[in-house]
């Protein structure tokens, strides 16, 4: 019996444990929420904050990072404790999406309107200006390729998505001919770019050289604003501006609505199955089948250990 109970004991931790949370950040409501995706518990992680913007959290599952609009970068503990202001921007520079580096201790952001990449340690010292593309620009989106080392933004202005070196050096164009490319990320089960084209009502596909781009989801009559990859699940989740949080297949299969009727939506983030994110309770079913897999095998061992008697 207190084999079994350790057993079980084990088997419901690993499902605490392999829990996900979503991450939302609302403009108007000045707040950020979370909910947990298996239990369907919303509640408020940060409120009254400047507007904020994108969301970027540490694969550690201790801070969540975001920009807010005319304000700079913050970063708060997951349960929303301890907001700190990290780097304090003026207001022309206008911060809009941001990623992070942990390998390297570095936290990059766009400033849309300054047209700036820009890039600072974690604690938000040594502030940097890695790019500079002279004046207004449509910089939104930003996401880190750990496994090609390299940085990528979007500019819905020219209809491009670009990348450089983390360093800022060796920029190029990779992607053209997307109508309004918002933001980015990689899209690493298929080893690829996805973003949204808020103009276009779509999320796009594409291969990291900018080659075989293609229309995953067709967001009409919705406008597509920030999106984040499952990808253990395959699935991948982003944000209206009719205010909800949609979730699909990575192959564009299976749309559906995770969060409805919120107020002016904008950044989205998911802590899935490799950090901890806080408590999370099994299902009954799950707990049903693990205690059945365990009857059988305890009466297996059992009959064994009769036999070799």
């Amino acid at each position: 019996m207190a084999q079994f109970k350790a057993v079980l004991l084990m088997v419901l931790l690993a499902s605490v444990a392999s829990a996900q949370t979503l991450y939302w950040a609302s403009d108007s409501d000045m707040a950020i929420y979370r909910k947990d995706l298996r239990t369907g518990r919303v509640e408020t992680v940060i409120d009254k904050t400047p507007p904020p913007l994108a969301l970027a959290l540490d694969e550690a599952g201790k801070y969540v990072y975001w920009s807010q609009r005319e304000g700079g970068i913050m970063r708060a503990n997951r349960d929303g404790s301890n907001p700190t202001l990290l780097v304090a921007l003026p207001p022309e520079l206008d911060p809009r999406g941001v990623t992070l580096d942990e390998t390297n201790n570095k936290l990059y952001w766009v400033a849309e309107e300054a047209g700036l990449v820009q890039r600072a340690d974690l604690d938000g010292s040594n502030v940097q200006t890695l790019l500079d593309v002279h004046g207004w620009s449509g910089m939104v989106g930003v996401t880190i390729d750990d496994a090609e080392k390299r940085l990528y933004w979007t500019d819905y202005v020219t209809h491009t998505i670009n990348r450089a070196r983390l360093d800022g050096s060796d920029p190029e164009t990779v992607v053209t001919g997307t109508d309004g490319p918002y933001y980015v990320v990689i899209d690493e089960p298929n080893d690829a770019l996805l973003w949204t084209d808020i103009t276009g009502r779509r999320i796009m596909r594409a291969n990291r050289d900018g080659t075989g781009m293609s229309e995953v989801i067709n967001t009409f009559p919705d406008f597509p604003i920030d999106l984040t990859v499952d990808a253990e699940a395959g699935k991948v989740y982003w944000t209206v501006t009719r205010g909800a949080v949609m979730r699909a297949n990575l192959d564009g299969s299976f749309v559906e609505t995770v969060e409805d009727n919120l107020p002016d939506i904008w950044g989205v983030a998911l802590q899935g199955t490799t950090g901890p994110i806080g408590p999370s309770v099994p299902t009954t079913s799950e707990i049903g089948a693990t205690i059945l897999l365990l009857l059988l095998t305890g009466a297996g061992a059992f009959v064994l250990s009769r036999r070799a008697a």
